[in-house]
């Protein structure tokens, strides 16, 4: 067995009446039979830049949250105007007001549930870098630019809000 103590058993001559005597190696004996290579140490050599999903990962929890309320609030406020329009050109009913805010909410919900098991994951688990990630993301910068920039134009606009 390599690392045990080993007993060294003499006998002092053949003639002799006497028990052999038993001889324990020293503790600097033992280490210098037993020689153990250490590993060398190990250096990380970044090979690459991270990518955008992974420095995305990188980010604290609350961030990655943040981001995530942000591109599902951010795509419901671009597809309102779609919704209302679809709704009072081809479904208007007094009875069914409230559809097109139901159906904007359940598509917002869908966008941060997407965004949560991407993005955030579950406690105490870091979600991995998949391919879909990246499309989030992307989808999701272009809803923030896309309504800003609309945001924008609207305010800048000499369109003034009708008031009945």
């Amino acid at each position: 067995m390599r690392g045990a103590s080993q007993v060294v058993i003499e006998r002092q001559d053949e003639k002799s009446t006497t028990e052999p005597q038993v001889r324990f190696p020293s503790r600097s004996q033992s280490q210098r039979r037993v020689r153990l290579k250490k590993a060398p140490a190990e250096t990380v050599v970044p090979d690459r830049n991270p990518t955008l999903v992974e420095q995305a990962l990188a980010l604290s929890r609350g961030w990655r949250m943040f981001m995530v309320v942000v591109f599902a609030l951010s795509f419901v406020l671009l597809i309102t105007p779609v919704v209302d329009n679809l709704y009072v050109t081809y479904m208007f009913n007094l009875e069914t007001r409230i559809l097109p805010s139901i159906v904007s909410v359940v598509f917002g919900i869908a966008i941060y549930a997407l965004g949560w098991r991407l993005l955030i994951g579950y406690i105490d688990e870091t979600p991995k870098p998949y391919a879909i990630t990246l499309w989030y993301i992307l989808g999701g910068l272009a809803c923030v630019g896309l309504a800003l920039i609309l945001m924008l134009i609207g305010l800048y606009s000499n369109v003034r809000m009708i008031t009945i």
